[in-house]
């Protein structure tokens, strides 16, 4: 039977101190700004709630203004899924690298045990 892959990487963050990584995750996603990927995924966010306004409220004219405004929402809510999973893939890369660096005392703040 093949090993699921985020079983080391859950047991390995386990390890870290609470304090510890919450500092990375928040270092990890304001790093991920930097990143081309973010900004796409941010571009793609608006598009698709524009996209969604242009469908619910011209395609769908003659329905209900709820179902409207549910395709709308829709919309919205698959673009705010693909930012925040172009976000968090970013994230993650910088994660590692910073709880690499907290084991190493790379950064000069506390390391983990």
């Amino acid at each position: 039977m093949q090993e699921s892959r985020t079983e080391p990487a859950e047991a390995e963050l386990a390890e870290v101190p609470l304090a510890v990584l919450r500092r990375a995750w928040w270092t990890g996603m304001w790093r991920a700004r930097r990143n081309w990927q973010t900004w796409l995924g941010l571009v793609l966010c608006g598009a698709c709630g524009g996209l969604g306004a242009y469908v619910g409220f011209t395609v769908a004219r003659e329905s209900l203004l709820v179902v409207q405004l549910l395709v709308c929402a829709a919309f919205g809510v698959l673009g705010g899924f693909v930012l925040t999973q172009t976000w968090l893939r970013q994230a993650r890369k910088h994660l590692r690298e910073y709880l690499r660096q907290a084991r190493t005392g790379g950064h000069g703040r506390e390391t983990s045990p």
